[in-house]
């Protein structure tokens, strides 16, 4: 509700439609993730939080691209449903330690 309370403050913050090239550009870069090159042609250091009781984004797929990725960590936040940053302290509390881990490792 936080956010549709801010879209009455500011309508200017909100997004249109997805539109046909949207959705085009979307299926093709889902398809391009999927192949066997993909994960493996990332050279940066990647970290992916995929929440486990999420209904908009696969949380499995995620968990599957970041086994093959050599550069990729990936971690599953129990209880999440998709929106990280918007959901509970204690789910923000785990999003933030994996990444304070995340940036330690890169950085040592």
């Amino acid at each position: 509700m936080r956010t549709v309370d801010i879209w009455r403050e500011r309508p200017d913050l909100m997004i249109g439609r997805p539109t046909i090239r949207w959705g085009a550009a979307a299926m093709h870069a889902m398809a391009t993730a999927a192949t066997d090159r993909f994960p493996v042609s990332i050279k940066v250091p990647v970290l992916m939080l995929a929440a486990a009781l999420d209904q908009v984004v696969s949380t499995s797929w995620t968990e599957q691209l970041g086994l093959r990725m050599r550069t990729g960590h990936h971690m599953v936040v129990p209880a999440a449903r998709h929106e990280l940053f918007m959901e509970n302290d204690a789910i923000r509390g785990q999003v933030f330690a994996a990444f304070d881990a995340f940036i330690t490792e890169q950085s040592a």
